[in-house]
């Protein structure tokens, strides 16, 4: 994941997707988001989140992006870690927004 926030952070609304979701941390709560995870399970609106367990995940957020912020992709990082999942991040490389290669 690249720059990306957890998974329903914005709850279906555009503007908390592109306020909060983006550069406001502060105001992502962990533990609403694993409730609202486990409610779309329970419906089968996603699959279980058994598989995450073990799954590998990558996740970059740039130290110098001003667009979606370190604080929501450890957000995130929060989620896959609750689930079970193997991460491996990078959040220190002077990168803006963007997909950066070498």
């Amino acid at each position: 994941m690249f720059a990306g926030g957890p998974f329903y952070c914005s709850g279906g609304v555009a503007a908390t997707a592109i306020t909060l979701c983006m550069n406001k941390p502060e105001y992502i709560v962990d533990l609403t988001l694993r409730t609202v995870i486990g409610n779309f399970e329970l419906s089968g609106e996603i699959d279980s989140v058994k598989n995450l367990e073990g799954s590998k995940v990558y996740l970059f957020s740039g130290s110098k992006d001003v667009e979606v912020v370190t604080g929501v992709v450890e957000h995130a990082e929060n989620l896959y870690k609750h689930f079970g999942a193997n991460i491996k991040k990078q959040f220190k490389v002077p990168a803006a927004h963007a997909m950066i290669t070498h």
